[in-house]
């Protein structure tokens, strides 16, 4: 099979960001009632990020196992980039009949400006995008909710935008019933774009790659029943989705390729979580099968998750403890194989991903801020003595204990 290890390979991400808000509101508010009284709102927000990412390798194999197209010198191969983002955006929110807190619909409109300051090694250039974006949602108090929002991009010479839309209706005790659809256009990443490494161009997609569509709808049904000392939720989602133009790395040559017919993806969620006393039984089931496209999009067709757990006070209510174990297995399928050199993850066909079911144990106690957990993994391996991959050539530990405290600290 083609490796995707590499003892000598470094990679260094560094992010930092700052961001600040100011409103102004139609009238007087404080902290204390917020903006319970007024029925607009100007909005500025400004944000300054910083991200550096660097990809190093000085001893990477010869041939092209591992990084495909990219030149490899016996100096060894390396990427940087360096991008800087300043973002102002400028908002007005108005409420339609009342409040932005009681009005039964509120509109939002906002303008965005962002510079992008590139430096990918070894060339250097900006960008300047402009946003124009809507809202209109009604009050989530009212038992037929909707929301609707859409946004408009010029970047690098080009028009990104999508449209969004969510209706729900509440059935009270019988349940909740919701729609959502996406439509969407939008430009490729700037590595899928153009890459360089250690100085060299390796690929220049910009003028070949046309934009990404997605289109996405479905809808969704929840029923939940809260008594005592029984508790049910049920929820169902059936979503289609439809790629077209996807993005995907083949497995030869590492190489960012546009799939050359549209992907279609169903998924078919269901989840019951049950409780009877402190006793809780969380189940999930995940049927998407693709119908289209699966030479270029991977996902195992069925997922399987339950978890089964006791969970109550003890000592006088000064302690939450938490006792269970834990359920998780999924079909068959050809997974994403890394690519490190891109942080992408490419296509291949050689290795499948059969797993076993997976069963973990684990406690947790929870004393006011501080908690605890103890975490027994892939209690499996006792039973098929036998090791097994969690993704493409990662075989997952035998049997593993984990043990975690946190303890946040008030003044």
């Amino acid at each position: 099979g083609l490796s995707t290890i590499s003892t000598t390979a470094r990679t260094q991400h560094n992010r930092t960001a700052m961001h600040y808000s100011q409103m102004l509101y139609d009238k007087a508010v404080d902290s204390l009632t917020g903006f319970a009284q007024a029925s607009r709102e100007w909005r500025h927000d400004i944000s300054y990020q910083y991200h550096r990412y660097k990809f190093f390798d000085q001893r990477p194999p010869s041939d092209s196992s591992l990084y495909g197209v990219a030149t490899v010198n016996p100096r060894g191969i390396r990427s940087l980039i360096r991008h800087q983002l300043l973002e102002n955006t400028v908002s007005v929110r108005q409420a339609l009949g009342g409040t932005l807190t009681s009005a039964p619909l509120w509109v939002k409109i906002y303008l965005r400006h962002q510079w992008h300051g590139v430096y990918q090694e070894p060339i250097r250039f900006n960008e300047n995008n402009f946003t124009i974006g809507a809202l209109v949602q009604n009050n989530p108090q009212f038992r037929l909710k909707y929301r609707l929002n859409g946004q408009a991009t010029w970047a690098a010479q080009r028009l990104d935008f999508y449209v969004r839309g969510r209706l729900g209706y509440d059935l009270k005790i019988l349940g909740y019933l919701e729609a959502e659809t996406n439509f969407q256009r939008y430009q490729a990443g700037l590595v899928d774009r153009q890459l360089y490494a250690s100085w060299d161009l390796v690929w220049d997609n910009t003028v070949a790659f046309r934009q990404i569509q997605v289109f996405n709808f479905g809808g969704s049904y929840t029923y939940r029943l809260k008594t005592r000392p029984v508790g049910i939720l049920v929820k169902g989602t059936l979503l289609n989705h439809t790629l077209t133009n996807w993005v995907y790395y083949d497995a030869e040559d590492r190489r960012a390729i546009q799939a050359p017919t549209s992907i279609n993806l169903l998924q078919l969620q269901a989840k019951a979580n049950l409780r009877f006393g402190t006793v809780h039984l969380d189940n999930e089931v995940i049927w998407q099968p693709i119908l289209v496209g699966g030479a270029y999009f991977r996902v195992p067709e069925l997922i399987l998750q339950h978890n089964l757990y006791w969970e109550d006070w003890l000592f006088k209510r000064a302690m939450r403890a938490k006792i269970g174990l834990h359920f998780y297995y999924h079909t068959d399928y050809f997974p994403y194989g890394y690519t490190p050199l891109t942080g992408s993850f490419f296509v291949q066909n050689q290795t499948p991903l059969s797993i076993y079911p997976r069963l973990d144990a684990y406690v947790s106690f929870r004393i006011w801020q501080f908690r605890f957990f103890v975490r027994g993994e892939n209690l499996g391996y006792f039973v098929y003595e036998r090791n097994y991959n969690t993704a493409f050539q990662h075989p997952i530990t035998n049997f593993v204990v984990r043990i975690g405290i946190a303890w946040r600290l008030f003044e």
